[in-house]
């Protein structure tokens, strides 16, 4: 119902780089130009990215495009560096890395563009604000079929009462009377 909601692809990226750098540290240790906090830290980062990603929570998409976009070009860095100097495995692991957060990069702004509408497009369509995010919700599977109907319910029920109400006396949608 939502267009352009690929948090579940990016959720799976992030756990596959998370995976990859959790298994690789021992090996490629000695070539990290980080401590070894650092890259602990990273790893938990997206780790707890990938667990909060929400089609809901508009900065924390945000958010995880800048994680893709960190990881890209701190991972291709390098990945780079470590071509010139023929630190092979370093560059392998890197370089897997980097095309990875590139593909959450991709996916990471198609889901921030489809959740974030322009008024044109909601109005065209009818949808307040309060809509698209149920409708958000109902695609993420957030909430279940019956309990989105019911919602949407309410929600035309209270939209035609404030028609009545704004017909009848002019009072104004905000409830102020």
């Amino acid at each position: 119902m939502v267009e352009h909601y690929y948090g579940d692809t990016v959720r799976r990226l992030f756990m596959a780089s998370g995976m990859i750098m959790l298994v690789g540290l021992p090996f490629i240790y000695d070539n990290l130009p980080l401590p070894l906090f650092s890259s602990l830290l990273a790893i938990s980062v997206v780790a707890l990215t990938a667990g909060f990603l929400s089609p809901i929570h508009f900065p924390v998409l945000a958010f995880d495009l800048s994680i893709s976009v960190g990881g890209l070009i701190a991972f291709e860095y390098y990945a780079v560096q470590a071509y010139l100097a023929d630190e092979d495995a370093f560059f392998a692991l890197n370089q897997a890395l980097a095309i990875i957060f590139f593909y959450a990069l991709y996916y990471s702004v198609k889901t921030l563009r489809g959740a974030s509408p322009n008024i044109k497009d909601m109005e065209s369509q009818h949808d307040s604000p309060a809509v698209h995010i149920l409708k958000m919700r109902y695609a993420s599977g957030d909430i279940k079929q019956r309990e989105f109907e019911e919602k949407m319910k309410e929600l035309e029920d209270h939209h035609e009462k404030q028609s009545v109400l704004e017909e009848a006396g002019g009072f104004d949608s905000s409830g102020d009377g």
